[in-house]
């Protein structure tokens, strides 16, 4: 952009006289002092200035900058909220605000307390680049523990700068706990009747019994025939149930604070059947556990973890909810749309054979008739 702006060719010649002659227009400028980033700067070229043959500017101009951002060097992790440590699932990654030497950023090192090291990794879009700016260092990372991010020598940019914030290195960080896990394969599944009617749920650093309510919507298959409104209202309601909701509140400095609300209210606030799901790991380790649905039709199963809503909410005594309905059934239900007719039948789940004498209705999502 200088260049072209200036007139010079975009590669200036290898001759020393000929490169001479195509910066004789050009001038370098230097300010006496650093101008503070990120700042609003103007060049004024007076009207007095004059060349070296004693012609003058002739009248004043005035050319206008922003000063570029320090160059500075930062650490992001995964977090499960804004005061909890690194999530040592998640990778973690050093950023560069401006490009540096390729050798120099892949010496960057994340120790461990008991010495041992990792070594970054450049994306796809740098692992070919002279000079990058994004390291990442692969998860997952021993839970529990202190590393420090440490740099190597006189880092600097392209342009000699060093790190403005390099007293913030080697960087203290650390990785929490496993964070804790309570989560559904999905909103809704459809489970067979026939091999259990069990509903899977993956758990994770969680209480050793979590607490819960199960409901039947229609508990058989003929009763949920006959009340598809209240299905799809269900259905409709644990969609919602799972969006983002947060609350910025006031505090006397002037400040803000955002409070996350999500899930911290039950969907199933009437009727349900208290349950306990034991948890063989003890709530500490990784493990999927059954819930069995033993009655046919949809089900509505909300699970409830104090520690969940400590983790994720970021708040003391708040329970966090988790909730997924389940159609238990021996039988699926296909359906061909056609331009001037429709098809629809229905098989068994176990063999995919037809099914005969099936009760088909169908009904309008609009208004649930």
């Amino acid at each position: 952009s200088f260049l072209s702006d200036a007139g010079l060719p975009a590669k200036l010649p290898t001759d020393a006289k000929a490169k001479a002659a195509a910066l004789a227009n050009v001038i370098g400028l230097k300010c006496r002092r650093p101008l503070p980033p990120e700042r609003d700067v103007a060049l004024l070229w007076r009207a007095g200035i004059v060349d070296a043959a004693g012609k003058a500017a002739g009248r004043d101009q005035r050319f206008d900058f922003k000063v570029r951002k320090a160059f500075t060097a930062r650490f992001e992790c995964g977090r499960v909220n804004g005061q909890s440590g690194c999530d040592p699932i998640r990778p973690a990654s050093v950023y560069f605000s401006a490009p540096v030497d390729r050798a120099k950023a892949m010496a960057v090192r994340l120790r461990f307390e008991d010495g041992t090291e990792r070594t970054p990794k450049l994306s796809d879009s740098q692992k070919n680049d002279a000079q990058v700016t994004d390291l990442e260092f692969a998860g997952p990372f021993p839970a529990q523990t202190k590393a420090t991010i440490v740099l190597p020598q006189d880092v600097a940019d392209l342009s000699g700068r060093k790190l403005s914030n390099a007293e913030r290195f080697p960087l203290p960080v650390r990785f929490d706990a496993l964070p804790p896990l309570v989560k559904f394969a999905a909103n809704f599944g459809i489970l067979e009747a026939k091999e259990g009617g069990t509903l899977p749920v993956t758990v994770r650093a969680v209480e050793p019994q979590l607490l819960g309510k199960a409901t039947a919507i229609a508990g058989k298959s003929v009763r949920v025939a006959d009340d598809n409104a209240a299905i799809a209202e269900w259905l409709r309601k644990l969609d919602r149930a799972e969006q983002s909701d947060f609350e910025d509140v006031p505090q006397p400095d002037g400040t803000t604070v955002m409070i996350n609300h999500t899930r911290e209210k039950p969907v199933l606030t009437e009727g349900g059947k208290a349950m306990t799901v034991g948890l063989p790991g003890k709530g500490k380790e990784f493990e999927v556990v059954g819930i069995p649905l033993k009655s046919y039709g949809f089900h509505v199963v909300e699970l409830a973890s104090p520690a969940l809503g400590k983790a994720l909410l970021g708040r003391d005594n708040v329970t966090r909810y988790v909730a997924a309905g389940a159609l238990v059934t021996d039988m699926a239900v296909h359906f061909k749309w056609g331009r001037e007719s429709s098809l629809v039948w229905v098989t068994a789940l176990q063999s995919g054979a037809p099914g005969g004498n099936a009760a088909v209705h169908v009904t309008d999502g609009c208004t649930r008739k």
